[in-house]
């Protein structure tokens, strides 16, 4: 599941429409659902990628032993497209009885009641949260209530180009590296390659969730307070992490941002061009294809602070419309659970969030350190989010260009995002 994705494509007439959407009807979205009954049910399941939904296909056979009467019929819409379409099945109260949720989307329809909560699956035993990373968990968390559990997850990770390395003579980088180490080491690699076209440090800067989003933490700063209701863009400890990717930008050690805007800097790294990127595990399959695979490994980012990585993922949510909830709940514990889990880790396309599910997923690239996401998943810093990501996401990247770019300060341009930042925020 690629966050550049997410990043570029939730359209803010998407959001402003969600908004508007769900606000006027109470929550009821143009129809109430109902409990229904779990003997016999026709349900419907959506989502983003094909993944779940074939996989749904697949296994509905063994799910349909336990419940016989319970059917699924499980489609897919792709990403541009998926929560444009998800309002207006909403607003006029054909939403699928089950559906695919992400933490940027979650607020909104939370807050205008256009999901149940699942509170009883867990006081009552169904549902096991300790099986998930505690961060993604309490990201579903609304009003003090629990509205769906996770699915899979995205963590990042420092992949290097071991051939680089040993042509130089270098050490390569290890789990406990510091800030410090990675930007000497970087810096080195770029003064003695950069004439052959090669970099120490080649990070993808379109895609925030791989850069500053885990400078930010592993400095002690953060993009949004964990109330999710101020910015943190002007903190000292903020500033410095958006100063890691400034100072490599400009100092040589990384491709200049016009250079990684031409060519982004997975490319520049999967072409050999780089010894070092930050990547996350949604970009397995483009590094795993590379003619240089054979010489990549993963490691832990680097530690300032902190080495913790952003966090972000999927979670499987239930329809307040449903009309038949109670079958509904039964098929969110088959796709939450562990065999399910296993099934999607076949695939290895994404990481599966239920503890211990993740062995397919391991033997992916099996000369890779892959257990390297699933141990950064466990101390990860959530994905930044509000009610309406959107109003001020949006605003970074026009705003941090100049900082990219040399012409203005981390100071200055940290103040000036918090402002608007803040602006944006006052309006949720």
């Amino acid at each position: 599941m690629n966050r550049r994705g997410f990043l570029a494509g939730l359209a803010a007439a998407a959001v402003a429409g969600a908004v508007g959407g769900c606000g006027d009807n109470g929550g009821a979205g143009g129809g109430a659902g109902a409990e229904g009954s779990s003997d016999k049910a026709s349900l419907t399941y959506t989502a983003w990628e094909e993944i779940t939904p074939a996989v749904i296909k697949q296994q509905l056979p063994a799910f349909q032993k336990q419940f016989p009467g319970i059917s699924v019929a499980s489609t897919f819409t792709p990403w541009k497209d998926y929560f444009t379409k998800l309002q207006t099945q909403a607003s006029s109260g054909t939403a699928p009885d089950v559906f695919a949720m992400n933490g940027v989307q979650f607020d909104l329809y939370a807050a205008e009641g256009k999901i149940d909560p699942i509170d009883q699956l867990v006081s009552d035993g169904q549902l096991d949260l300790s099986k998930y990373p505690k961060a993604l968990v309490e990201r579903y968390v609304w009003d003090g209530k629990q509205y769906a559990v996770p699915n899979n997850f995205d963590s990042v990770a420092l992949f290097y180009n071991r051939a680089i390395f040993d042509q130089l003579g270098l050490k390569p980088p290890t789990d406990d590296w510091t800030w410090d180490e990675f930007l000497g080491t970087a810096a080195e690699i770029s003064a003695k390659l950069k004439s052959k076209g090669i970099y120490g440090f080649t990070p993808t800067m379109g895609d925030s969730q791989t850069t500053y989003y885990n400078s930010i933490p592993a400095a002690g700063g953060y993009v949004i307070n964990p109330d999710r209701t101020k910015s943190g863009y002007d903190l000292p400890e903020t500033v410095e992490g958006l100063k890691f990717f400034a100072d490599v930008l400009t100092n040589g050690t990384a491709p200049t941002i016009q250079q990684l805007t031409d060519v982004s800097g997975m490319d520049w790294f999967i072409n050999g061009k780089g010894a070092m990127t930050w990547a996350a595990s949604y970009n397995l399959a483009d590094v795993a294809a590379s003619k240089h695979a054979k010489d990549i490994q993963v490691v832990r980012l680097p530690t300032k602070k902190t080495n913790q990585c952003v966090l972000n993922g999927t979670a499987t949510v239930i329809s307040a419309q449903s009309k038949n909830k109670a079958a509904a709940r039964e098929v969110l514990k088959w796709l939450a659970g562990p065999e399910f889990a296993r099934s999607i880790a076949a695939t290895g396309a994404v990481i599966p969030s239920y503890e211990g599910s993740q062995g397919a997923f391991l033997k992916t690239v099996p000369d890779w350190n892959l257990q390297v996401f699933i141990d950064a998943a466990k101390d990860a810093y959530l994905y930044p989010t509000s009610k309406n990501t959107k109003a001020w996401d949006q605003l970074e990247a026009p705003t941090l260009a100049p900082l990219w770019q040399g012409k203005e300060s981390a100071e200055s341009v940290g103040k000036k995002l918090a402002e608007q930042m803040n602006a944006a925020l006052a309006k949720e």
